[in-house]
């Protein structure tokens, strides 16, 4: 339905194409405005993760 055979497939082939590990990377964007507060009280953001 609209794509998502070939999403699925897609995705099935990219995992197949990655090491299995028991680990992720992701990687988060902050905007320009929030890169002040989280520069000088780092342990907000240790506090999302």
């Amino acid at each position: 339905s609209c794509g998502k055979k070939a999403t699925d497939q897609w995705i099935a082939v990219q995992n197949n194409r990655l090491p299995d590990c028991p680990w992720q990377h992701l990687v988060f964007t902050l905007p320009d405005t929030l890169w002040s507060l989280f520069f000088y009280n780092r342990w907000l953001l240790d506090a999302l993760f």
